[in-house]
């Protein structure tokens, strides 16, 4: 079947003429709008010589009214893109409205499709984008829609773009004009669920942290949007102290206890343990000692090497992964592996109707849930056995993450937070 594009939301041809504006080429489709590139043909100097013309579809009075009342509001800061000009401009029969932006290099969505940032560009991301937020949580509003493609990079710095779901905080820290749209729903807190016209401004955190834990790791921290409302959260161990920190305070359950001001870094605020509802805990709250959960192990590895001499020499410290007396413990592949194909084994749990496998591949060939497989006991192997085991069902290379979430009959999940593996590469003489 021949490939077809989508069809354009606004059609039009390069050198069509919008006001000052002339269009030179089409970007992207969405938000019930076309994005394109344009030069300014207008009075000199009066605005930067290259923008971005966001032209909506057509637009309901209501729908027009908030949208431009939104990009009226947006925030003047260094970390928000800027809004050069609104204006309702009639094409044929239709009007539209046209957002004149300032144009950025990429979206963050662009970057880590290429490549993931390391923990110390990801942890600069959030402070950047965090700068932004604060920018508009001081303004009184909620942005609403905090993901990959609403992230641009512009004038060496990371920005907040597409203020069309920014509306007013009330007195009680909440909005009631945010609404957030369908695709941004692996972006949406726990909390938001219970009513989606509803938004606040400790929402926008819970989003950035999603997002910088996926910037970095090419996944978000949950694989269900069970998981997404009730936690475990699944946190890489890869994610750098400061960065760590950040994701495991901003994903907790409770929005009280998120960070909440930013001011060019984030305000990181110790909780008190007794009241804290962390990501990978459980959303009863609880101590240690009350869970009955053991202490968490540490694990180190450090994968390293091109040929099989330099990984028998670097593979020795091990990298941080976390387990739990009722959460499967990987046994195989642990550190190095020459099966493209390996056989994953982990220890059974007592009570467990099924697990979860999932496997980020990274390397020249980055894939996000490369393997994604919900596997029952039998499946596993493992109904009456005290060990799980299941051959992988397509190839991996490089190195790559694998987590086992295990699901009870009660409903819980406990997640194994993950083992980093790499394929031993096969030298021919």
């Amino acid at each position: 079947m021949a490939h077809t594009e989508p069809l354009r939301v606004v059609d039009l041809a390069p050198g069509t003429r919008v006001r000052d504006w002339t269009v030179a080429d089409h970007i992207a489709d969405g938000g019930s709008a076309s994005v394109y590139r344009a030069h300014y043909v207008g009075i000199a100097d009066k605005f930067p010589p290259k923008a971005v013309l966001r032209i909506s579809g057509a637009l309901g009075p209501s729908r027009a009214q908030a949208t431009i009342e939104a990009y009226n509001r947006a925030p003047n800061s260094a970390n928000v893109i800027t809004v050069h000009q609104l204006f309702e401009w009639s094409h044929g029969e239709a009007s539209h409205l046209v957002f004149v932006l300032e144009e950025a290099e990429y979206t963050l969505a662009d970057r880590i499709e290429q490549n993931f940032l390391s923990p110390e560009d990801g942890y600069e991301l959030v402070k950047e984008v965090g700068a932004g937020l604060d920018a508009y949580h001081r303004a009184g509003q909620v942005h609403g829609d905090v993901k990959p493609s609403n992230i641009m990079f512009a004038d060496g710095r990371w920005k907040l773009g597409d203020h069309a779901g920014a509306a007013p905080v009330q007195d009680d820290g909440k909005s009631t004009g945010a609404t957030v749209h369908e695709s941004s729903l692996s972006y949406r807190p726990p909390e938001s669920f219970d009513d989606p016209t509803k938004a606040h401004r400790h929402g926008d955190i819970w989003a950035l942290a999603v997002v910088a834990h996926e910037s970095v790791t090419g996944r978000q921290p949950f694989t269900s949007r069970r998981q997404q409302l009730v936690g475990p959260y699944n946190i890489s161990p890869g994610l750098g102290s400061d960065l760590e920190k950040f994701v495991r305070q901003a994903l907790r359950l409770d929005p009280s206890k998120r960070p909440a001001r930013q001011a060019g870094d984030l305000n990181f605020v110790e909780p008190d343990t007794q009241e804290e509802v962390l990501a990978t805990g459980s959303s009863k709250v609880t101590t240690a000692s009350e869970s009955g959960l053991g202490t968490n192990k540490k694990i180190q590895i450090v994968l390293v090497g091109f040929v099989v001499l330099a990984l028998l020499a670097g593979v020795g410290s091990w990298l941080a992964r976390r387990g739990s007396v009722r959460s499967a413990s990987p046994i195989a592949p642990i550190v190095v592996t020459s099966e493209t194909r390996p056989l994953f084994r982990w220890t059974a749990v007592p009570g467990a109707v099924s697990y979860h496998l999932f496997v980020n591949q990274y390397g020249d060939n980055q894939v996000n849930g490369r393997i994604d497989r919900l596997v029952s006991t039998v499946d596993a192997s493992c109904a009456e056995a005290a060990e799980c085991e299941l051959l992988a069902d397509v190839e991996l290379e490089g190195s790559f993450e694998w987590w086992i979430t295990t699901a009870f009959e009660e409903g819980a999940d406990v997640v194994n937070e993950g083992s980093i593996v790499a394929i031993e590469p096969v030298v021919t003489p």
